[in-house]
């Protein structure tokens, strides 16, 4: 699991969700890994869903983030107000996803 500030991720995801575009939910997910810029997994995914899409991620050359929180953090931290599991960024917008990219390479 990578590193990040809660802060720094919420405030990257809420300019994501205003400006840009993303993917949100395990399947959809799967289906658009290609293409994105950074896909976000919360840590309630169960094994093999969380290493199908890391294997997913891999093949097509997509950052991948594994979260500490779960798919409530990661639903609040996109300013929405349901769970959600895993996250493709497919355009960031007006957002820095230079610190989220920064904490996969650690």
């Amino acid at each position: 699991m990578s590193m990040i500030d809660e802060k720094t991720l919420t405030r990257t995801l809420t300019g994501v969700a205003k400006t840009g575009k993303y993917v949100a939910g395990y399947k959809e997910v799967a289906k658009s890994v290609k293409g994105s810029k950074v896909v976000i997994a919360s840590s309630t995914l169960d094994d093999s869903e969380l290493g199908a899409l890391q294997k997913t991620c891999d093949t097509a050359a997509v950052p991948f983030l594994q979260l500490e929180q779960g798919s409530v953090g990661l639903g609040k931290a996109l300013g929405k107000q349901f769970r959600i599991s895993a996250l493709a960024i497919k355009s960031p917008g007006d957002a820095n996803l230079k610190p989220v990219l920064e904490s996969i390479a650690k």
